[in-house]
């Protein structure tokens, strides 16, 4: 329902795209019934990170978003590995 809140506040009439974020497929919602239209038409589109491929280059937002998958133990750890290569390269 968010998104069509957000189409009806917003003009619908402009072309738009919208992208959804899942950790996995798992979590993904079994009711989609009402956004498959959407879906279908290439209007939404879906990623899970767990299938995406993590690299030390990867910009530093897409860097933050496969956080979200780390436990909560290793997430401290793995989010300053992905911001110390950004820090020192900016230095020179």
């Amino acid at each position: 329902m968010a998104s069509y809140t957000y189409l009806n506040q917003n003009d619908p009439r402009q072309p738009y795209r919208g992208v959804v974020l899942f950790a996995s497929k798992s979590l993904e919602p079994e009711e989609s019934e009402p956004y498959e239209d959407l879906v279908k038409g290439g209007k939404i589109r879906r990623f899970y990170l767990d299938e995406m491929t993590e690299s030390p280059d990867a910009p530093l937002g897409l860097s933050i978003l496969h956080l979200i998958r780390e436990a909560e133990s290793s997430a401290p750890r793995k989010g300053s590995q992905s911001r110390r290569p950004r820090e020192e390269g900016n230095r020179e």
